[in-house]
C-alpha cells in the first residue's frame, strides 16, 4: 500500500491555511534539505491544474509519489511546499527557509486556489518541489531569490556550566528502553505510546503537543541543535526569533519540558496559571536559559508574482 505523505506546513488561520501533522504531534528533522539545482525549465509535471476557489470550506494540502493535491489554500501554501520554506507566520520547516512578507501582494495571502498535479510515481519529493517550482513560473510569472541575513534570534545556553536540570540527562542505552527509530512511528502511530517514565518509544526526534494551557515536549537521545529547533519551531509559530544552540553539550540527552503557552510575546502569564512560561520553564526543569544573540538566516525574496493563468 502506498504511503500517503501529508505536507509539513503550517498556515495561518487568518489566511485559511492549513496545518497538518502527523497525529497531533509534531515529527522535526533536524536534516537541511537543499533546493535541487535543476533550471525550472528543465522539469515539470505531465498535467496539472490551478483554479480559484471561493467556497471558503475546508483548506487541505497532501502529497505522495508523482500526486499533488491542493484544495482551497493560498498561493502561499503552493510557495511553501514548492520552496520547503515556512509561510511568513506558519511553521519553519527543517529546511530553515522563510518566505518574506515583503513585498508580496495581499491575493497570495487571502485567494484561495485548488491545485492537482501529476507526474511519474517514482518522483521524488524534491523533484515535485523542482515542478511545483516550474508551475508557478509558468502560471504565476513567478521570480524568486533567497537571500542570507544576519537577524535577531536568542540563544540555548546551559544556565551553570556542568549542572543540568532534573528534567534533562544524558542519554544512557544500558539503562533504558531499546529505540524505535522514525520509520516505524510513521506507518504505526501506535508506537508513540509513551514509556512509564513518560518518554517516547523513538529516539532522537523531540516531540511537542500544544493546548491553550500547556505545551509539553518530551524528547529521548536528542541533541541539543534539535531540542533548540523545535523551541525554534514554537517561537517561529508565535512571531517569536529563532532560537539557536550554543549550550556546548554534546551527544545525546532524554528530556521532557511543560510550559505555559504565553503567545506572540505579547501576553502575560494569568495568575492562576499552573505552569511557568518558557523562559522559567527551561530554567527550572532543564538547566537551561535564553540569551539575545544574531544568526544567520536564508529568506524565499517574492521578486514578482501574477494571480495563476487560465489552465
Amino acid at each position: 500500500m502506498k504511503q500517503r505523505k501529508k505536507a509539513i506546513l503550517t498556515v495561518p488561520r487568518t489566511y485559511q491555511h492549513v496545518i497538518v501533522i502527523l497525529g497531533s504531534l509534531v515529527l522535526f528533522s533536524t536534516a537541511l534539505l537543499g533546493l535541487p539545482k535543476v533550471p525550472a525549465s528543465q522539469i515539470s509535471f505531465d498535467v496539472a491544474s490551478v483554479k480559484r476557489n471561493n467556497s471558503h470550506g475546508q483548506p487541505d494540502l497532501h502529497y505522495e509519489a508523482g500526486s499533488f493535491s491542493a484544495t482551497n489554500v493560498p498561493i502561499m501554501a503552493i510557495i511553501s511546499f514548492a520552496y520547503d520554506a515556512g509561510a511568513p507566520t506558519g511553521l519553519r520547516p527543517p529546511s530553515g527557509l522563510t518566505v518574506s512578507p515583503t513585498g508580496t501582494p495581499k491575493w497570495v495571502m487571502t485567494d484561495n486556489y485548488d491545485v492537482e498535479a501529476r507526474a511519474p510515481e517514482n518522483t521524488s519529493t524534491d523533484q515535485m518541489r523542482a515542478m511545483m517550482r516550474s508551475l508557478l513560473s509558468e502560471r504565476c510569472k513567478m521570480t524568486a531569490h533567497i537571500a542570507t541575513n544576519k537577524v535577531s534570534a536568542e540563544a540555548l545556553v546551559a544556565l551553570k556550566s556542568g549542572h543540568l536540570g532534573p528534567k534533562l540527562h544524558p542519554f544512557d542505552a544500558s539503562k533504558e528502553a531499546p529505540c524505535l527509530d522514525a520509520k516505524p512511528m510513521a506507518d504505526q502511530p501506535a508506537t508513540l505510546a509513551n514509556l512509564p517514565n513518560g518518554l517516547p518509544q523513538v529516539c532522537g526526534h523531540p516531540f511537542g503537543t500544544a493546548g491553550p494551557t500547556r505545551v509539553h515536549s518530551a524528547g529521548r537521545k536528542v541533541t541539543m541543535h534539535q531540542l533548540a529547533e523545535l523551541l525554534s519551531q514554537k517561537s517561529y509559530r508565535e512571531g517569536g526569533p529563532i532560537i539557536v544552540d550554543q549550550t556546548g553539550l554534546t551527544g545525546g540527552y532524554d528530556f521532557t519540558l511543560d510550559y505555559f503557552p504565553v503567545r506572540l510575546q505579547t501576553q502575560s502569564q494569568p495568575d492562576d496559571a499552573e505552569l511557568p512560561t518558557l523562559a522559567a520553564a527551561l530554567q527550572e526543569q532543564l538547566g537551561l536559559k535564553l540569551t539575545p544573540t544574531t544568526t544567520m538566516a536564508q529568506t524565499v525574496i517574492i521578486d514578482h508574482i501574477e494571480p495563476p493563468s487560465p489552465n
